[in-house]
């Protein structure tokens, strides 16, 4: 966090409480709907689909992560996910080089 530039650094003492998208709510149990965005008090309109759109991205994965074991399929979909996040940072770290 220290790296990055003021303009996209987190105060520390920010509160994140995390919820459940709309759609991704509905394969959760009646008990997850507290947590459901739509349903969070303080909470704007929002997409929230976050979830649903890094899901889509590794869905080319399918015909590999089958066949492997669990730790595998772990590693391959958090590798996954991770390297996402990467590109993410970078770009964070590229706009605010521009700005």
């Amino acid at each position: 966090m220290e790296d990055l530039a003021d303009n996209v650094k987190v105060d520390p003492a920010t509160f994140v409480e995390v919820g459940i998208p709309s759609w991704h709510i509905n394969g959760h149990g009646e008990n997850c709907k507290t947590f459901c965005l739509s349903c969070m008090d303080g909470i704007g309109r929002t997409c929230g689909e976050e979830v649903e759109t890094t899901w889509a991205q590794t869905n080319v994965l399918g015909t590999s992560v089958r066949e492997m074991g669990p730790g595998a399929c772990h590693e391959t979909l958090n590798d996954q996910w991770c390297g996402g996040n990467f590109w993410k940072i970078i770009g964070f770290r590229m706009s605010s080089l521009l700005s």
